[in-house]
């Protein structure tokens, strides 16, 4: 998703009743590079740790907690710094919907991280 893309589904009413019906039901939610901008649209998970593109940080410094990592886990919000941590994010994403560390490791070594 580019930037642009993302600024177009701000105004989805559809798109934020299902995060927020996501959220409600304790599901796992994850944003990536300049994702966590919708959440932050939405007013979901304020005062959470997140981290996002380091040029946005600056707009998560009043209600959210930014914090410089590649990937950060807050609850069941799961963000991600870039799109060159993707691979680091959707193996944590991995690890936090199955609630294992192994599967998380056996998808490393079918993809041959590891």
């Amino acid at each position: 998703m580019t930037y642009l893309s993302l600024l177009s589904i701000l105004p989805s009413s559809l798109f934020k009743t299902f995060l927020t019906i996501h959220k409600e039901a304790f599901k796992k939610i994850g944003a990536i590079c300049a994702g966590p901008l919708v959440l932050k649209e939405f007013d979901l998970f304020k005062n959470s740790k997140i981290t996002c593109y380091p040029s946005l940080s600056d707009k998560f410094k009043k209600d959210y907690l930014y914090e410089d990592e590649a990937v950060v886990v807050c609850g069941n919000y799961i963000t991600g710094r870039s799109p060159g941590c993707a691979m680091e994010f959707a193996l944590r994403f991995v690890k936090e919907i199955c609630n294992q560390e192994d599967e998380m490791n056996q998808v490393m070594k079918e993809v041959a991280i590891v």
